[in-house]
């Protein structure tokens, strides 16, 4: 017995809430966007963090050291990873544009052919100062953005066109 009059704390019991603490975080951070999820590298690293906790606790703190240099190295070599995959690959970017009088979809869908782009979404709302449009757009490998930018910008009624980066 304690001096509290509680007896030992149960260390297995201890990591077992632990974990039902950060499944349950774990869990909020991942979210379905479309036809992929996202977060799970959050959630991962919200487990690490937990299991590093842990360890030190448990006063393992060569093993949380090498442990904390494996996950930083992991997360750093996945970064790198996902930008080079982003640089190589095709992805999917979001504009919005603020319209006035003599703009129509119709010239959008044509512009977007002519680049050779594919149209992903496409959200629109009127107001009496003019209309607002949110697109998505599947860009190609090495396409810029910006670019993009630039040619939305001078299509007639348009009045602004941003990226949403």
């Amino acid at each position: 017995m304690s001096a509290y009059g509680f007896g030992q704390a149960d260390p297995t019991r201890i990591a077992a809430q632990i974990v039902t603490g950060i499944g349950f975080l774990g869990g909020g951070a991942n979210l379905r966007h479309g036809t992929s999820v996202r977060g799970l590298t959050t959630a991962a690293s919200i487990w690490a963090t937990a299991a590093l906790g842990v360890t030190v606790g448990a006063g393992r703190y060569v093993l949380a050291a090498g442990a904390t240099v494996l996950v930083l190295g992991t997360l750093m070599g996945l970064r790198a990873v996902r930008n080079v995959l982003r640089h190589q690959g095709a992805s999917r970017e979001a504009f919005t544009l603020l319209t006035g009088s003599g703009f129509t979809v119709g010239m959008l869908t044509d512009l977007l052919h002519r680049e050779k782009l594919g149209l992903r979404g496409l959200e629109q709302t009127r107001d009496e100062a003019g209309g607002r449009l949110q697109l998505v757009v599947k860009l190609p490998p090495r396409y810029d953005p910006e670019r993009l930018v630039e040619v939305l910008a001078r299509l007639e009624g348009v009045r602004e066109a941003v990226w949403e980066r």
